[in-house]
């Protein structure tokens, strides 16, 4: 038997209102549950496969990795270089 607010304060009854105009039908159940609702036989559908694009090909990519490896073919011509000269 329910006899009123634990604190003996008086509690008001409201009503909803304005529902007969709320929005419908846009709210996805799976966005908003954390888990699978055996309650009611809802299960939760695993997440979509997150898909990674697929790196940059044609003329940039390529002229990148020339440039790399020109850079790197000098470095070691310098060191190769410095080397012979400390060497005799």
């Amino acid at each position: 038997m329910w006899g009123g607010p634990p604190d003996g304060g008086n509690s008001q009854v409201l009503a909803a209102s304005k529902t007969a105009f709320a929005p419908r039908g846009q709210l996805a159940l799976g966005s908003v549950i954390k888990r699978d609702l055996w309650e009611i036989g809802y299960k939760k559908a695993p997440p979509p496969p997150v898909v990674k694009p697929a790196p940059p090909k044609g003329p940039k990519a390529m002229w990148f990795g020339g440039g790399a490896l020109a850079g790197l073919m000098l470095v070691g011509l310098g060191w190769m270089r410095a080397r012979r000269r400390e060497h005799g």
